[in-house]
């Protein structure tokens, strides 16, 4: 956000028309800062805080999905299942092994997690040459619990550095170069089973499929629920992504003015390398 100065939003056709084809939906242009001449100018943010679900389903308890699953198979025509005293062990926790009453959701995810940034930018320049330079720092953790005895990182998290840079060099009073530079580098983690077979996993199960563990301590599960969501969580390895992104723009520009008053010629060319 330091290094925005304007957003606009682009609906009409003509506006769009060298952006490509998809353009034709509209675009966001966004225009970073410009540097500026004068003294060096820095600045610097820091951002701490705490990331929290804003809203998660509220599963019903093993007790309550047994009494509405009977209802469902009586408005079917067919018998219930689930006998009262199975009701009854749901309700008082005698057997949790064969009556299991897991809530999922409070099992494997965290109340929150910590996110951090850091910016720092510097610009200045002269009348013949500006510069503005901005470096960055995010570490965002993620919200699944983290097992005890691992080695390694399960949890979900993203760090990232980023580099903004900006170069205006008038060569003479008719020229003027622009160099623009951004490179982030970008290492992401998450379980080994996948972040969208987890949250799959957890509006899926009910509180009363199995426990977390069975009695000699092994993951429980069942045959119509072969993925145990804690086992999935943390006990599936991880997976390690690594980004590598620089992007380069030159803006070379021409005015004619002392040939032709009001026309000038501009070029801009792009390099992208991930």
């Amino acid at each position: 956000p330091e290094n925005i100065e304007s957003i606009s939003v682009l609906k009409d056709a003509l506006s769009t028309i060298l952006l490509g084809q998809l353009s034709s939906r509209g675009a966001l242009l966004v225009t970073t800062k410009r540097p500026e001449a004068g003294a060096p100018r820095i600045s610097f943010t820091a951002q701490t805080g705490l990331q929290t679900p804003l809203d998660l389903p509220k599963p019903l308890s093993s007790y309550q999905y047994a009494w509405m699953y009977n209802e469902g198979l009586l408005n079917d025509g067919r018998q219930p299942i689930y006998t009262a005293e199975d009701f009854q062990a749901y309700r008082d926790g005698s057997d949790p092994i064969g009556h299991p009453d897991v809530n999922w959701y409070k099992a494997v995810l965290k109340d929150n997690a910590p996110i951090s940034r850091y910016d720092l930018n510097v610009s200045g320049g002269g009348s013949t040459a500006r510069y503005t330079v901005g470096v960055g720092y995010m570490n965002k953790q993620g919200l699944f619990v983290e097992p005890a005895g691992n080695d390694y990182n399960t949890n979900a998290a993203i760090n990232r550095y980023t580099v903004n840079s900006h170069v205006d060099v008038d060569v003479n009073k008719y020229f003027n170069v622009g160099l623009d530079i951004f490179g982030r580098i970008e290492d992401t983690n998450e379980p080994g089973a996948g972040i969208s077979n987890i949250m799959s996993a957890l509006i899926s199960t009910p509180d009363n499929a199995y426990p977390i563990h069975n009695p000699d301590g092994s993951l429980a599960g069942t045959p119509s629920f072969t993925n145990n969501i804690y086992g999935m969580v943390g006990e599936s390895g991880y997976i390690a992504g690594h980004n590598r992104d620089v992007m380069a723009n030159v803006n070379l520009k021409y005015n004619f003015e002392r040939w032709l008053p009001g026309v000038w010629a501009k070029f801009i060319g792009n390099v992208s390398i991930s």
